[in-house]
Order: structure tokens, then sequence, then C-alpha cells
């Protein structure tokens, strides 16, 4: 990507740029198959009276996250406004929530978030800009333009 990012080929007629943070600015790797993840996460849900062995969170994760991805694409085919996006993201928040009442735990929006964020710690194998992303965004803040930077849904950052 960055070699493409030349100052002088930026398209400057325009005030307002949107771009997705990872994949397009951030390069991110997760790595979700290491033992190790899930022995830690099957801790962290116990701490909260969750008891899981780390394969059956992580079958039962698995489970979940394919439950929730069909239900989404089903719910998005619906929409006649739909777009086709290849990877259509969903709410992880709620499999977390899930995974806690399937243990007879009510979990708050919070809780669910926490253990997101915890799980996405432990996943992360790297995450770094790609080349060039640094100057061009340098380049447009210095022609005065407006970027937005979008994480997924549900969050919305303007440099």
């Amino acid at each position: 990507m960055g070699e493409y990012l030349q100052e002088a080929v930026l398209p400057v007629q325009y005030d307002n740029y949107v771009f997705d943070l990872y994949g397009t600015l951030v390069d991110i790797h997760t790595e979700e198959d290491f033992p190790k993840l899930w022995e830690k996460l099957a801790l962290f849900f116990g701490y909260y009276g969750a008891i899981y062995e780390p394969k059956e969170l992580q079958k039962r994760y698995a489970a979940l996250v394919s439950d929730c991805e069909r239900a989404l694409k089903k719910t998005l085919e619906e929409d006649r406004h739909y777009t086709h996006e290849a990877s259509p993201e969903i709410e992880i928040g709620e499999v977390f929530e899930k995974l806690y009442q399937e243990k007879g735990i009510v979990a708050d929006k919070t809780l669910a978030i926490h253990t997101g964020q915890f799980f996405r710690a432990l996943s992360t194998d790297y995450v770094r800009l790609y080349p060039g992303t640094q100057q061009m965004l340098a380049s447009l803040k210095k022609w005065t333009k407006s970027i937005s930077v979008i994480e997924c849904p549900a969050h919305f950052y303007r440099i």
C-alpha cells in the first residue's frame, strides 16, 4: 500500500476522507488457535463464575460466532439496501454475553466488552501501520482535509 501513497498522487479534490482502520490503515494479525489463549480466556470466564474447559470454550465460541454470522448474513440479505460486504462484522460482545449465559451468568454489556478486549489482547499477534500511512495522513492534514477513521460500526474517530 505504501508505495502508492506518494504525496503527489493523493487526490486533493475532496474535503472529507473516511478510512476503515483495520485492513486499510493498520495491518493487524490475530491468531485464535493458540491453546494458551483459550486457557487464559477460560480462566477469565471462571473469575466471573462461568466455568469452561479451554477446548469447550473454544468450540462454543466458534459455534456462536458461526451462528451470529449466519444470522447477520440472513438479515443483511433481506435488506434491499445491502451492498454485499465481503466480511460483515458481527457484534462480538453478543457472543461473549451468550457464553456467560450458557453457564448461568448474567453478563452486562461492560463485562462482555471487557471480555472481548481481553480476548483481542490475547489473540493479537501484531498491529502495525501499513507503509506510507503516516505520510498520507500528514499530507491530508497539511491540506486541511477532514479525516475520519472507522474502526467498526460502533466506533468512529475524527483526526
